[in-house]
């Protein structure tokens, strides 16, 4: 379950990885700019790059997670030893996340977050955490409002989204 993703993700991606520098340059070569005219940068197709690569990545973990996880099967799954590979750790917070067991999740997001050492990986787990917040009725006060702090700290727009979004969630539940 935690493999194949994986393994799909780099038979789609190894490509741009080979030829990431022509794929840049490629682009580069054209002098593109924005719609206000500005220049387009190697950095700015960079971090494009970087976050649809992420959206893309998120959503077969989020796919995987959706179809193969429920109360029954959570347990099984956390059984494999995901420990070693942080694309696995990842997948385990995001099938925590789609089994609704926010403690869990929090725990291990707080937990790889803490110790991840590339922006990516932060940027991925704060991801699914605050899909935790905008898909599950959960309220915004002790460990909730803790992880809160800790993904979305002074984030404000962020932590507007979540609220907003828990409100929604109490006005659609009634």
């Amino acid at each position: 379950m935690y493999r194949y993703p994986n393994k799909l993700l780099y038979f789609m991606l190894k490509d741009i990885d080979e030829n990431y520098d022509k794929i840049i340059n490629d682009i580069l070569d054209s002098a593109p700019r924005t719609r206000k005219g500005k220049l387009i940068t190697r950095d700015m197709i960079t971090k494009e790059l970087q976050n649809q690569s992420i959206a893309y990545i998120l959503s077969i973990y989020d796919f995987v997670a959706s179809t193969s996880v429920n109360g029954k099967t959570i347990d099984d799954l956390n059984k494999f030893d995901y420990s070693n590979s942080t694309n696995y750790m990842i997948q385990n917070i995001m099938m925590e996340e789609n089994a609704g067991n926010f403690h869990a999740m929090a725990v291990k997001a707080e937990a790889l977050n803490k110790n991840a050492t590339l922006g990516l990986t932060k940027q991925m787990i704060m991801l699914v955490v605050r899909k935790y917040f905008l898909c599950h009725d959960i309220p915004l006060i002790g460990e909730a409002q803790h992880v809160v702090d800790v993904f979305f700290g002074e984030n404000e727009v962020q932590k507007r989204v979540i609220r907003m979004a828990h409100a929604k969630n109490k006005i659609v539940k009634k």
